[in-house]
């Protein structure tokens, strides 16, 4: 196993659940070293306990891991710990997907490696809110063609990555294992899909429909939405999925866009998926609306609920963004 290897794999071990193959972790982040060496032998020959311990002591590596009574973790990244003390970064849970800009000659190089480093007296790894950010970086980058990677943030979240912002809004963090980056999976596919935010106004104010969907045997209301079909523009398709979704006859009205909600996915054979659905705010008549909810896609319940309510009921935390921008155009109308 070479030494850049072991460095990825005990990245991997400290960074994973336990029931996932990681380290048992105690409050301070700390693992034993006698169970990463058994998990490092069962993929083949590893160190012992003494020649990793040794390792971890050589000066590069000391920057990086911290070993304490038969112990290790991963050292707070220097940088944003000192950043963070000057007041120029703060810690963040960023939107579901940020974007890193590179080239097409480092992105190969990235693959091969498994992860992306910092660049050089840098200590952080530079990522964007939009691709459109991240696209125009790449092209300044002038060593291949320009190539933007998809970070799915969640999936690094859960397994003990952070994430920092400053004052410009720029996204950093530190060693980034190319298995968040969807778009460096087999099988990676990117999905346009398109929904709506149904409302309506009458005498008790302003509400909002929402769906109540079944799917993997669990239960989250949502906002209606589903993939474009041929030749259908993002606005036709939200009217479409409205009436299909809610069983209506009324035709809805679009008021406005109001932006797209980029995450990540894996399907349930495994495969990568970045999902870019596009919003739009819909006006139903006021007058009472009769709903059959589209049961053979596990909308099993349609009901109207207050902005206050909405919030709070809404199952995906991506998407109160949205319905935040619906709530404060509809009040300033």
């Amino acid at each position: 196993m070479s030494h850049e290897e072991l460095i990825l794999r005990l990245s991997q071990l400290l960074s994973l659940p336990p029931a996932h193959g990681g380290l048992r972790r105690d409050g301070e982040g700390f693992a034993p070293l006698d169970e990463a060496v058994m998990l490092l032998a069962g993929r083949g020959p590893g160190p012992s306990a003494e020649e990793l311990r040794d390792f971890l002591k050589t000066p590069d590596q000391a920057a990086r891991f911290e070993l304490r009574n038969g112990h290790f973790r991963l050292r707070p990244c220097p940088a944003a710990v000192r950043q963070e003390k000057e007041g120029k970064l703060q810690p963040v849970s960023p939107a579901a997907v940020l974007y890193y800009a590179t080239s097409s000659r480092v992105a190969e190089k990235i693959r091969r490696a498994g992860v992306i480093h910092p660049p050089r007296n840098a200590g952080l790894t530079p990522l964007f809110g939009s691709e459109a950010e991240a696209l125009r970086m790449a092209g300044r980058l002038r060593r291949g063609q320009p190539r933007v990677l998809y970070v799915d943030v969640r999936r690094a979240v859960s397994a003990g990555q952070r994430f920092w912002v400053d004052s410009r809004n720029r996204y950093y963090t530190h060693d980034l294992q190319t298995r968040y980056i969807l778009n460096m999976q087999p099988n990676f596919r990117h999905e346009v899909s398109s929904g709506a935010v149904v409302s309506r106004v009458n005498a008790e104010g302003i509400q909002f429909a929402l769906a109540r969907v079944e799917r993997r045997g669990r239960c989250t209301w949502e906002l209606p939405k589903g993939h474009l079909e041929q030749g259908e523009t993002p606005a036709d398709a939200a009217i479409r999925e409205t009436r299909e979704e809610l069983g209506i006859a009324e035709q809805p009205e679009i008021i406005t866009c109001l932006g797209e909600v980029r995450y990540g996915y894996y399907t349930l054979e495994g495969n990568p998926h970045l999902k870019t659905v596009h919003f739009y705010l819909v006006r139903l008549p006021c007058h009472e609306v009769c709903f059959h909810p589209q049961e053979d896609e596990g909308v099993v319940e349609v009901r109207w609920f207050t902005p206050a309510q909405a919030l709070r009921t809404l199952g995906h935390d991506n998407l109160h963004i949205i319905l935040n921008r619906a709530i404060q155009l509809l009040r300033a109308a």
